[in-house]
């Protein structure tokens, strides 16, 4: 006997929740009119379509606030599915497709309705777009109070925060505005908070109030509330690419010049996506009492003290994602 094709809840309310899938097409959402009923933040009233095409669906979004995405692409146009795939509503709600024999399409399918898990949240990305470089994108980790953290895979210009459903991160707490603050993607494909005047509640940023746009680094993080633990909203900003992988020692010994690129035949290769192949040199003085980095002018390093290098960002303490002490 033919079976109809299927999704399977693998993130999001009810896990492991099969719906099972007929009519020639079939709107995926949170209320209806859609007919299989996703309870969700980052679901959209009418969230993407499935169009029956021969023994398969074709898959597109319908104007989502948070996207779909198919097995981690963000799709913009109809794309065929196959069994196997995996379907992404926003960042929180992921489903695998199964196909089947197609049995006589009903002329209306009953909607599906998946029930509401209160409690429930998702804490693995959906739609994690790496970054041009190859790198994987940035994220934020959302902790709010009572609740499992979400983590959300950043990879569009710019995303809105706050307490409404139709923020591209909802932060479903009643300390959070309705909208209270925007990430914006910077050039060197990391982001920076900015947050409104008027919020109620001030964001703070390593323990400091934000008062204006600010940069976020590597392992930011970001607080709303706080006089109340029980209600505090906790925010963690990665960005692998900028992440600090290790400490490299740098030993001269008998060279005057070491070379520090991502290719492989440098002394120091700092295999990461802001090192160029050859990236810089860091040459004895010629006192011999310290060390100069080619192309830098007045930068020089005491050999009296650990020194570290950066390379291909704004001032901090790495080189590319790695530390350097010379000796």
């Amino acid at each position: 006997m033919n079976q109809n094709p299927k999704l399977i809840i693998q993130q999001g309310p009810s896990p492991g929740s099969e719906l099972e899938l007929s009519g020639d097409k079939i709107v995926i959402g949170r209320e209806a009119p859609a007919n299989v009923l996703i309870p969700g933040a980052g679901v959209s009233r009418t969230h993407s379509q499935l169009t029956r095409q021969g023994d398969s669906y074709v898959i597109e979004d319908l104007g989502s606030t948070n996207g779909t995405f198919l097995n981690g692409t963000h799709i913009i146009t109809p794309t065929p599915l196959t069994s196997g795939d995996l379907i992404g509503l926003g960042q929180t709600v992921m489903l695998e497709y199964q196909a089947g024999g197609f049995t006589a399409p009903e002329a209306s399918p009953a909607p599906l309705r998946v029930a509401d898990a209160p409690g429930e949240a998702a804490a693995t990305v959906l739609g994690d777009v790496a970054s041009p470089e190859g790198s994987p994108p940035p994220q934020l980790v959302v902790a709010i109070a009572g609740s499992p953290p979400q983590t959300y895979a950043l990879t569009r210009p710019a995303y809105t925060l706050g307490r409404l459903e139709d923020n591209d991160i909802v932060l479903n707490s009643p300390i959070v505005s309705r909208q209270h603050a925007t990430l914006e993607r910077t050039d060197n494909g990391g982001y920076r908070l900015v947050v409104p005047a008027n919020v109620s509640n001030p964001v703070q940023l390593a323990g400091r109030l934000v008062t204006g746009p600010a940069r976020l680094a590597h392992n930011s993080t970001l607080r709303i509330g706080g006089a109340d633990p029980g209600m505090m909203v906790t925010m963690t900003y990665t960005h692998p690419a900028e992440a600090v992988a290790e400490h490299v020692t740098i030993d001269f010994g008998e060279k005057d010049v070491i070379q520090i690129g991502r290719d492989a035949s440098n002394d120091v290769m700092l295999n990461v996506p802001q090192v160029s192949r050859y990236h810089a040199q860091i040459e004895r003085s010629a006192s011999g009492s310290g060390f100069e980095i080619c192309g830098v002018p007045t930068v020089h390093m005491s050999t009296s003290s650990q020194s570290r290098v950066m390379c291909g960002s704004s001032p901090a303490t790495r080189c590319g994602s790695a530390h350097t002490g010379l000796k």
